[in-house]
């Protein structure tokens, strides 16, 4: 295996067929496995899409290259990605949906500048969008419903949608009033600020 150059077998393959969407996915995933740059990656993932060919092979590797790399970098990408798929009438397997919502809970729970900026990855209207489309047809337990519930509150509410919020608040504030913790204290705070005229 050593002394293998796998991006130059890559580049040869784009060379030859422009834009080939298995070489350039696979040297995008390979730039982000050797803890590469992530605007270099993207630059491949673009070039494997731009034809439209093998559309799904590209995201699902695209999805595996991004929840591989350990930065808040990789983590907003996760979120853009999903984004345009959603725009793309595509979609996004159900491992990935589960791994996509786990992403969450540092964004919401944690008062991080890196927790903002993945919150903020997409238009605040287009993020509640696509949460919702990745997330509300699905069957949660409870404990993951309120989850849900409290993940979307903090969505809508940077997207203005104040009414929303306030009732998502409000409804985890009640099933979790018996539950002291971190989703009791994200509605109260929530919902105090929210109780404030605009």
């Amino acid at each position: 295996m050593f002394g293998l150059d796998p991006a130059g077998v890559y580049s040869k393959a784009a060379w030859e067929d422009k834009n080939n969407p298995y070489a350039e996915a696979m040297w995008g995933h390979w730039i982000l496995w050797n803890h590469g740059k992530l605007s270099d990656a993207s630059q491949h993932f673009s070039s494997a899409l731009v034809t439209g060919r093998q559309r799904d092979f590209v995201r699902l590797l695209q999805f595996a290259a991004l929840f591989n790399c350990a930065s808040d970098e990789c983590d907003e990408e996760i979120v853009r990605v999903a984004n345009d798929i959603r725009k793309e009438h595509g979609t996004v397997p159900p491992d990935e949906v589960d791994r996509i919502f786990s992403e969450y809970y540092r964004g919401v729970f944690s008062s991080s500048p890196a927790s903002a900026h993945f919150l903020k990855a997409v238009p605040p209207a287009e993020h509640v969008a696509t949460f919702r489309w990745l997330f509300d047809g699905l069957d949660f337990d409870e404990s993951k419903s309120r989850l849900r519930m409290c993940y979307l509150a903090t969505l809508q509410e940077a997207a203005g949608q104040r009414e929303e919020a306030l009732a998502n608040y409000r409804t985890i504030r009640s099933k979790s009033s018996n539950r002291p913790g971190p989703l009791f204290d994200v509605a109260e705070a929530g919902i105090k600020r929210l109780s404030v005229a605009p």
